[in-house]
């Protein structure tokens, strides 16, 4: 009513895989390896809609990975209030991607974690994934070593090439331990009356 639609980015998406596979039926991830809560691609990779009239040309594609530390970057830069991002964070804007007027591609890798409690600490990482253009290491147990796919030709990460490739493990590694950094501890609100969640 406010005519406001035509102004307005729309974000659509889940926050992971899916929690279980039933038998061959609600089997969102298709064939990908893993679900919810591990870092397989099954557990990570869902399906992103963008709309946008007049700067995202409806029905388009891209194939270029994103993740969820790049939509402020990408509302910034569609809102052109990028000066206002705070400095050295995981995210990059995909707005060239979605609008058709950049192919690069990305250029920081994507990293993941899951933790023990991710509501209290100490933090506790338990599984990890780094990916860097095909690349991807991977470790659902930290005290196992990593695991090594190429998703180009194999998405269902059934092939693990670490053993094959062990230069691109060490670069990936360096990366993670360089790079990563615990958060800070998530604070939640009083619990309303009457409200048993959290």
């Amino acid at each position: 009513e406010s005519g406001q639609d035509s102004n307005t980015l729309v974000l659509f998406s889940s926050d992971n895989g899916a929690a279980e596979t039933f038998n061959g039926s609600l089997d969102s991830g298709g064939s990908l390896r893993g679900k919810k809560t591990e870092m397989h691609e099954g557990g990570i990779r869902i399906p992103l809609i963008a709309a946008f009239p007049g700067k995202i040309k409806p029905a388009s594609t891209s194939n270029q990975p994103v993740y969820f530390p790049d939509i402020m970057p990408t509302i910034a830069d569609f809102t052109g209030t990028g000066k206002f991002m705070p400095p050295a964070i995981d995210g990059e804007s995909f707005a060239g991607a979605a609008t058709g007027r950049s192919s690069s591609g990305r250029k920081r890798p994507m990293y993941w974690e899951w933790n023990e409690d991710h509501f209290k600490l100490p933090y506790r990482v338990t599984k990890q994934a780094c990916r860097k253009g095909n690349w991807k290491i991977v470790r659902n147990d930290i005290t196992k070593p990593w695991e090594l796919y190429d998703l180009s030709k194999d998405p269902s990460e059934r092939n693990d090439l670490a053993a094959a490739k062990p230069a691109i493990v060490r670069e990936l590694d360096a990366w993670v331990t360089s790079n990563r950094v615990d958060p800070p501890e998530q604070i939640e609100p009083s619990k309303p009356k009457g409200q048993r969640w959290r």
